[in-house]
């Protein structure tokens, strides 16, 4: 996109401050404000900041001194920005511009959509964008799975006409109506009934999600028991089939099994010969409830509010403890975790799982990509990641515009709607890859950078709220895919350490010493704009490394004795006489050297220059070595 395309405001003179310790520096440069950019340009031009508009968190004003006026901007992916001009007219203008840029009022209005490339032949571009646009094919990702015939695909969700939050292909059972599924899906919120998320083929059980059934029924429903029991008897192996209830708790009888809700519809409360209350299960043989307590969106929200004030936090380090104590997000973490260990254990012990929550779009999808995650290696690939998050949050409906405020909220509605559901998602899948680093093929880095661009709005990959919303703004025809991207600079994201042997995963522990503070994203900026490499990419350059000096020592193609004069190194350039005086081949390069030239390697004849490549070679091996045990050990 060109810049003449949209306004700029420009702005000269203003101070960047960055660094949150006493090691706080201010370099003077110019601002540029764009409706999608805010730019920082150093006097020297030796730096320069472009920050997506997207990202603004909040911006806020201060009169530091007479002379010193700050404007300060906090975003979504945990960078702070002070600029400090010198007159307040500018300051005041800067912070109006800064504001506006900030503002976006319709989700066709961000970036995404003007992040183009121009090309001569539009429908050509238009083609070719779609091609590369989406990794998912539900009907090949589901043969992947080596799905069974007892499900089939079914056209009940044609053209969204019975869940606009359900993607159009769906799989069911074989042997249910359409009946049946119309009447389940009037039973559940947002007619969000059950839907097949994963086939285990090595045990034939599944994985399904959906939404809790709809409060104004008091009674149960007939069409969505016979889809509940067609979904049990789909494992030939096992009829037995869990359900797994997400929802927050609030009982505060101790007499009371806490994992349990006495409002919920699927249960009796009797009274024995103590006096004390006894719950039973209204439940067919062979399903049974599992019910596991995990907080809504809201206490998400307010426990992110307070995990980055503690990062944040510059005080003492007791204050830090205690503030990160008091956000609970670890508590979180451990919850999610914790029912995604159940889902993976029963899956493994050949039980069939459903798993509910309120509309089934966030704490249901959390649990159960974590879960598919631990159980199947694909997923654990760039290539397989990417299939996981298009089939189970962009195809399973979670709305990522609302959650992560892709509009700005105008009012208190729109602003309860914001939720780091995502976000603690990837946390989860941090600590997973912390506790098994051999186990993933991707590093910590995609999963940051793929954080900031959920909200960074410069992809159309997560805008709009569900499949029906992003095929209506037509995003694959008119934005770019954050995976293209990742594609251009896919080496950037590998693990060094990756291991493809490794199946399911066992060794997991959510024991709050096992847990840890992903600094990595939260603190990235901490010590300056520019982030300090982890020990992954460092040993990821070294192989990078490695494979560049490996290709600059190609097949030998030997030079003929005879038609060479000199010595082939520039430095001796002794000259041959005649054939007889001595002479020979390098085995590497196959440049002829006089012996005093060349080396002997295990019986190898080596030149100076192939020497020293391989010297090199071998100290970065050495050097990955030493950070792979410095790794384990750690």
């Amino acid at each position: 996109m060109l810049f003449t395309d949209i306004g700029i405001m420009k702005f000269h003179k203003i101070y960047l401050q960055q660094g949150r310790f006493s090691s706080k520096t201010e370099i003077l440069g110019s601002v540029h404000v764009t409706s999608s950019h805010v730019i920082f340009t150093s006097e020297s031009r030796k730096k320069e900041m472009w920050i997506s508009t997207g990202l603004i968190s909040t911006i806020e004003k201060e009169n530091e001194s007479g002379s010193r006026y700050k404007v300060t901007i906090k975003t979504k992916h945990f960078l702070t920005l002070v600029f400090i001009a010198c007159k307040e007219k500018e300051y005041q203008e800067l912070y109006d511009a800064l504001v506006r840029a900030s503002i976006t009022t319709n989700i066709s209005e961000v970036f995404a959509f003007r992040n183009t490339k121009p090309d001569v032949n539009e429908k050509i571009n238009n083609v070719n964008n779609i091609i590369n646009w989406k990794r998912l094919d539900w009907k090949q990702e589901f043969r992947r799975q080596k799905i069974s015939s007892l499900w089939k695909r079914s056209n009940f969700n044609h053209d969204f006409e019975k869940c606009d939050t359900y993607p159009c292909d769906l799989w069911f059972p074989s042997k249910v109506s359409m009946q049946v599924l119309i009447g389940s899906s009037k039973y559940r919120a947002r007619s969000r009934l059950p839907i097949l998320s994963y086939f285990n083929h090595k045990n034939n059980t599944s994985i399904c999600i959906c939404a809790k059934f709809v409060q104004d029924y008091s009674a149960p429903c007939i069409e969505d028991d016979n889809l509940m029991k067609a979904i049990c008897e789909t494992n030939t192996n096992n009829k037995k089939l869990y359900i797994i209830d997400i929802q927050n708790f609030n009982i505060n009888n101790t007499n009371i099994n806490t994992n349990i809700d006495k409002n919920d519809e699927d249960l009796i409360i009797n009274i024995n010969d103590n006096f004390e209350e006894i719950i039973e299960e209204k439940e067919e043989p062979n399903i049974s409830t599992h019910y596991f307590d995990i907080s809504n969106i809201h206490c998400i929200r307010n426990s992110y509010t307070k995990l980055i004030q503690a990062t944040r936090c510059d005080g003492l380090h007791s204050d830090y403890l205690s503030l990160l104590d008091e956000s609970e997000w670890h508590k979180h973490i451990k919850a999610i975790l914790d029912c995604s260990i159940f889902i993976f254990k029963s899956i493994q012990n050949g039980i069939s799982c459903i798993v509910q929550c309120t509309d089934g779009w966030d704490r249901s999808i959390q649990t159960t990509s974590l879960a598919e995650l631990m159980l199947d290696p694909f997923y654990r690939t760039l290539k397989g990641f990417q299939i996981l998050v298009e089939k189970n949050w962009l195809g399973l409906g979670h709305k990522f515009s609302d959650r992560c405020g892709h509009v700005t909220a105008v009012n208190q509605e729109m602003k309860m709607e914001v939720s780091p559901i995502f976000t603690l998602f990837l946390d989860c899948v941090h600590q997973i890859i912390r506790q098994n680093p051999g186990a993933f093929e991707f590093n910590e880095r995609w999963l940051i950078e793929m954080n900031e661009f959920v909200y960074s709005c410069e992809f159309g990959t997560f805008i709009g709220n569900c499949e029906k919303d992003r095929n209506d703004l037509k995003v694959m025809e008119t934005t770019p895919s954050v995976w293209s991207y990742f594609e251009e600079r896919i080496d950037d994201y590998k693990n060094p350490f990756y291991d493809n042997s490794i199946d399911v995963i066992t060794n997991l522990s959510t024991h709050p010493s096992d847990l840890d503070v992903w600094s990595s994203l939260y603190n990235r900026y901490d010590s300056g704009i520019l982030p300090r490499e982890s020990i992954e990419e460092l040993v990821s350059f070294f192989n990078n490394q490695i494979n560049a000096a490996k290709l600059l020592i190609k097949p030998p193609k030997y030079q003929s004795i005879f038609n060479v004069i000199s010595c082939s190194d520039p430095a001796c350039c002794q000259e041959f006489n005649c054939v007889l005086d001595k002479r020979t081949n390098c085995n590497y390069c196959g440049l002829i050297y006089c012996r005093k030239c060349l080396k002997c390697k295990n019986s190898i004849n080596v030149c100076l220059s192939c020497s020293r490549n391989f010297s090199q070679i071998q100290q970065l091996q050495k050097d990955i070595e030493k950070l792979g045990t410095y790794i384990e050990s750690s």
